[in-house]
C-alpha cells in the first residue's frame, strides 16, 4: 500500500530539528522550496506532502502550505479526494488509514476561513479516539509550533487544537512506479 510507504519515508526524517528554533534546517528548506515557499515558515504541512513526494510523483494533493487552504481544497474535488471528520471514524463508516493527512484548526473563530492549523499524517487508528502519527514542525509536548519530526499520538481535540478532518487521495496507482527512495 503506498500510505504505508509514505510512513516509512516519513520514519527517515525523524532526524531533522531545526538547528536555532527558526523553521531552519536544510531539509525543511527542501519541504517548503518543493511548495514554491520560503525559507522559515512554518512546515508541518510541508512535512507531509514532502514524504508524499519521497514517495510518488506527482504529488496527488495539491500543493499548499496553509491547512485551511489545503482542506478547502481537498474538500471542493470529491472526485480526488476523500474527506471524512472524526464522527464518520466514530460511526465506523470510514477507518483512518496509513498515510491519510490529519488536519487540525488551531483556535480556531466561528467563520473564519483562514484560520491556522497544524498537519500530520496517520501512521495507525488505534480506535476512534486515539491516532498514532508522524509529524513535522512540532515537539515532544505535541505544539503545533515545534522544533522537528516525531511520532506522536493524536486525539482529536488536544489544547486550543481540534481536528477539522482526514484526508485521503483517492487517485493513486496500485504501486509505487516512481519512488524517490534515496532522497534525504
Amino acid at each position: 500500500m503506498i500510505g504505508e510507504q509514505v510512513i516509512k519515508f516519513a520514519k527517515t526524517l525523524l532526524y531533522v530539528h531545526e538547528k536555532t528554533g527558526t523553521n531552519d534546517h536544510p531539509v525543511i528548506d527542501q519541504m517548503l522550496y518543493y511548495l514554491g515557499l520560503p525559507k522559515q515558515l512554518s512546515w508541518c504541512l510541508a512535512f507531509c506532502l514532502w514524504c508524499w513526494h519521497g514517495v510518488i510523483n506527482p504529488l496527488p494533493f495539491p500543493k499548499t502550505a496553509r491547512c485551511a487552504t489545503f482542506l478547502e481544497q481537498v474538500s471542493n474535488d470529491e472526485w480526488k479526494y476523500k474527506v471524512f471528520d472524526l464522527e464518520d471514524v466514530a460511526w465506523g463508516i470510514e477507518k483512518a488509514k496509513p498515510g491519510d493527512i490529519m488536519i487540525f484548526s488551531h483556535s480556531k473563530v466561528a467563520g473564519k476561513k483562514n484560520w491556522n492549523g497544524h498537519a500530520a499524517l496517520v501512521v495507525k487508528q488505534v480506535n476512534p479516539r486515539y491516532f498514532e502519527t508522524i509529524e513535522g514542525n512540532t515537539n515532544a509536548a505535541g505544539s503545533r509550533e515545534g522544533d522537528g519530526v516525531y511520532k506522536k499520538t493524536r486525539t482529536p481535540k488536544q489544547g486550543n487544537m481540534a481536528l477539522e478532518g482526514f484526508v485521503r487521495s483517492l487517485r493513486l496507482p496500485t504501486k509505487c512506479n516512481n519512488c524517490h527512495s534515496g532522497r534525504k
